[in-house]
């Protein structure tokens, strides 16, 4: 092989390549995406999650990956997101180590860009006070998929 052809496949390797972390992605604010889904303080048992401006792909305190229904943190993969309260409106969102996939406060559908609650529907991810820095995701009984700061991208 000569230079240029190994340059241009290295190249193309790292473009093609698939995210690290698993597969896992960023999930950006619908409303800023500038602002991700981040493990505040670093990915542990009890982390409030809220959103960041600094995320970025090689930061798996900021990268999710979306395995058997769950949330899983990249950074800790026994880490999960829970409706820490039992799923109701107002619940604050932090990870779990006791998460597992048959337990609905830890899994989630994804429809019409929202992440819906897998204990109830209606009650969907929401950056609580609308998206900026520093805001807490909470579960949003009034979220609607023309609500910005309700829905969520995979990226």
């Amino acid at each position: 092989m000569r230079w240029p052809t190994v340059l241009v496949t290295l190249l193309l390797a790292v473009w093609v390549s698939p995210p690290a972390y698993g597969q896992g992605r960023m999930l950006r604010s619908g409303r800023d995406g500038t602002l991700a889904v981040n493990a505040w303080e670093g990915a542990r048992h009890g982390t409030v999650l809220r959103l960041h401006n600094g995320c970025r792909p090689d930061n798996p305190d900021c990268v999710w990956i979306f395995r058997d229904g769950m949330l899983v943190s990249a950074r800790d993969q026994r880490l999960a997101i829970i409706a820490w309260d039992g799923a109701q409106h107002g619940a604050v969102l932090r990870l779990s180590d006791q998460c597992t996939p048959q337990n609905p406060d830890c899994s989630w559908t994804i429809q019409d860009g929202m992440l819906r609650s897998g204990r109830n529907s209606r009650l969907a991810i929401n950056a609580w006070g609308g998206a900026f820095y520093g805001a807490v995701l909470r579960l949003n009984g009034d979220c609607k998929p023309e609500n910005p700061d309700c829905t969520w991208t995979l990226r």
